[in-house]
Parts: C-alpha cells; sequence; structure tokens
C-alpha cells in the first residue's frame, strides 16, 4: 500500500489533484468516504462558463445562464448576458467527469473508504490509516499526503496544524422538476424574511430542473433554513409563480467553512491541503468548486516538482501557498470583508444594496460576484461608474451593529 501521494477526498479538489499527479506519471490513490463519486449532493453547482471552457469540460454537463435577477421584498435588480457568463453544473455528472479523468490518467479511486487518520514521523507526515471495504484498517505510505476531506480537515486537523472550523454557512435546497420555470435565468433572493444574514437562490440546470435553496451563517445566526425555504415563494411571489406544478425529486443538505484567507493553514511537512479543508471559498457568494480546481491544478503542479526533487518539506511546498495567495488572496480576504459587513444588513440596507448594484454593467456586476476586485475591473469602474464611487464607499464603510 505505498504510493507517491496519497489523497483523502474524492470531490474537486482532490480529483484534479489526482489527475495532474498521476498525468506525470507517479502512483496516486485518492480514498472516498461515499460509495459513490458526486453523492449525495451537497452543492447548488453555480458556477462560470469561463472556467468550464478552460477545463474543457463537455458543454453537457454545464448550464449556460442568460439572466440573473435580484430579489427582495419591495426591490429587485436585473442582468442580462448574450453571452453567458455564468452557468450552473449537473453536479453529480460532473464529479464523476472528474473521477474519470483522473482514473484515466492512472490514479486509483477506492470508494467507501474511510480516512481514519495520518500517520506522522515527528512532525512529517508520511502515511495514512484507511478502512478500505476489502481489508479493514490498513496504513498507506506516501511521500506527500493531500487533504481534501472538504470542512472535516481530517488528516490536517487530527495531525494538529488545523484547529478545525468555527463558522460555516449552512443550506439546504430542494431539487425541482419545475416545468414552468424559465430555464435561462437565475433568482437570488435577500432579506431577513428570506434568508437571514444570507440568501436564497433558485439555480437552473436544464431539462427542467431547478435548485432553490436558502444559506444562512452558523453563527451567529441560529435559524432552520429548511424553514426559511418552505416559505420563500409566500414571501417571493415571483419564484411561487415560477414553481407552479414544480415537484420535489431530491433535498440537498451542505456545509461551507467561512474563514479569513490569511488564517488558514495550506501546508506542513509531507502534507498539502486543498478545497474546503482549507477555507478555500468564496464567504460573499458561497462558491467552491472552481476555487477548488485551481486549488487542485496548484497543488498537483507543486507535488509533481517535490516528487522529481524528492523534497517533501513545508518549505518546499510552500511553493503551492505563495502561488494560490498570490492568485487568490486578496480576492478572498476581499469576499471575506464584504461577507462580514453583509451579515448584518438590514432590510433597508439590502434594498440600497440592490440600488447600487443596478447601476453596474452586467459584466461589472458578474465580476463583483466572482470576486475579481482586480486593477483591469477597478479601473472600469473608475472609467465608466466613477459617480458610483463616493455613495458605495459611505454604503460599505458606514458602523453597523453586529445583529444577533
Amino acid at each position: 500500500m505505498d504510493h507517491d501521494v496519497a489523497i483523502a477526498g474524492a470531490g474537486p479538489a482532490g480529483l484534479v489533484t489526482a489527475e495532474r499527479i498521476a498525468r506525470a506519471g507517479f502512483k496516486t490513490v485518492v480514498f472516498e468516504k461515499n460509495a459513490e463519486i458526486g453523492t449525495p449532493v451537497r452543492t447548488s453547482g453555480g458556477s462560470w462558463v469561463s472556467t468550464m471552457r478552460e477545463l474543457n469540460v463537455p458543454a453537457s454537463l454545464y448550464h449556460p445562464i442568460h439572466h440573473m435577477r435580484l430579489l427582495m421584498r419591495g426591490a429587485e435588480a436585473h442582468f442580462d448576458y448574450a453571452d453567458p457568463l455564468p452557468c450552473v453544473l449537473d453536479v453529480r455528472n460532473f464529479y464523476q467527469y472528474l473521477a474519470e479523468r483522473a482514473t484515466a490518467a492512472g490514479a486509483s479511486v477506492v470508494l467507501d473508504s474511510s480516512v481514519e487518520r495520518p500517520v506522522l514521523k515527528g512532525t512529517t507526515f508520511v502515511g495514512l490509516r484507511v478502512r478500505v471495504p476489502t481489508a479493514g484498517t490498513v496504513e498507506v505510505a506516501a511521500k506527500v499526503l493531500v487533504d481534501a476531506s472538504g470542512y472535516n480537515s481530517i488528516l490536517s486537523k487530527r495531525g494538529g496544524i488545523h484547529p478545525g472550523f468555527q463558522e460555516f454557512g449552512l443550506g439546504v435546497e430542494y431539487d425541482l422538476l419545475a416545468p414552468h420555470f424559465n430555464e435561462d435565468e437565475t433568482m437570488l433572493f435577500f432579506g431577513d424574511d428570506v434568508a437571514p444574514s444570507g440568501y436564497a437562490w433558485a439555480f437552473p440546470y436544464g431539462g427542467q430542473r431547478v435548485r432553490v435553496g436558502v444559506g444562512v451563517p452558523r453563527p451567529p445566526k441560529n435559524v432552520d433554513p429548511l424553514e426559511y425555504l418552505e416559505r420563500l415563494p409566500k414571501f417571493i411571489p415571483a419564484i411561487g409563480r415560477a414553481l407552479t406544478g414544480s415537484r420535489v425529486v431530491e433535498v440537498h443538505r451542505g456545509l461551507i467553512p467561512f474563514l479569513s484567507p490569511l488564517r488558514a493553514p495550506l501546508v506542513a511537512d509531507g502534507l498539502i491541503i486543498v478545497g474546503d479543508a482549507a477555507g478555500q471559498n468564496s464567504t460573499l457568494a458561497g462558491e467552491g468548486i472552481r476555487y477548488a480546481m485551481d486549488a487542485g491544478r496548484m497543488a498537483g503542479d507543486v507535488i509533481v516538482m517535490a516528487l522529481a526533487n524528492r523534497d517533501y518539506s513545508k518549505k518546499y511546498l510552500e511553493r503551492y501557498e505563495f502561488r494560490w495567495q498570490k492568485a487568490f488572496g486578496l480576492n478572498l480576504w476581499m469576499a471575506f470583508w464584504l461577507h462580514k459587513r453583509m451579515m448584518n444588513f438590514t432590510d433597508d440596507d439590502w434594498a440600497r444594496a440592490l440600488a447600487l448594484f443596478q447601476r453596474l454593467s452586467p459584466r461589472q456586476f458578474a465580476a463583483l460576484l466572482r470576486n475579481d476586485f482586480s486593477l483591469p475591473w477597478l479601473l472600469d469602474l473608475l472609467l465608466h461608474k466613477l459617480p458610483l464611487f463616493p455613495p458605495a464607499l459611505r454604503f460599505m464603510l458606514q458602523p453597523r451593529p453586529a445583529r444577533r
């Protein structure tokens, strides 16, 4: 049971990492606790067409969106995309597609296997203990471990380098057959009646299927998102009309960890952490799949170099951390700061925010939702939306008491 690399978790982060390493010819194994890839579904699947094209993902696995509506009681904003930018994934089949790519590259994926803890030699990660269906609990030696185990962070937490997450986004959604829903349009909903300190969504993904859900932060809120999901059509009549004649096919539940990007541990001697296990997601939009895949590509490339150089030290693996922070650190810190501000929004604040959003172009709003706080985006705003800056800054910087 010796491998070059052993990975805990067969989500997007773990599978993309595995494909990258196996394609370079190194012996790679992925352990997945569930008996099937992509099941149960724990994400709404919101993503971006450009990301799917970069990965050469078949068009049948994502559904382009041409119209986006933001709604609350008494206020609305909308954006049209003739050339679609957002999309919604066929989550289960997309995950299985990533698994197919990893196994075609030479990685082994072991299902129904529970990683119990890492094996350490001093402070260096040298293997893991895992319970597999055919042999019970076994010890797997590896030159590098990858923690892609999601918010549980099994390897890094039980290896003593991760304290565990204290804040989460908790989401519940219905996957519906909805014959009257406009499949070109997504909806986002805001306000205390809809999702206190969070938001709700309606994401179509083709074939008359749509995911409608509610997400709230835990803490500070201690509310049941399912209760708010049930009452959503009552408070937002537009979604009630769109779901006329719909039927529930599945119920999905998920957690996304919230952590400042500047505090997340990413490497140790013999260990790299990717995806939700490292808090690599947008706390602003609750988006994690895109970041998980980018982390997997970066981690895979650095691990290949480490294996070629026979150096698995923290100092060498920090190349991954440097690349990640350079590419996403500032943007995700900005998203985290905005998330903390928006958690204290009142309904009046959300009404003002929707009015400000409506003054952005569709492409500018998509960049905001995508957490693209880059220099080109800021220059574009300065050139075309300069009058928007003073009221937007006053609005975001004004003191707001914490809401409980």
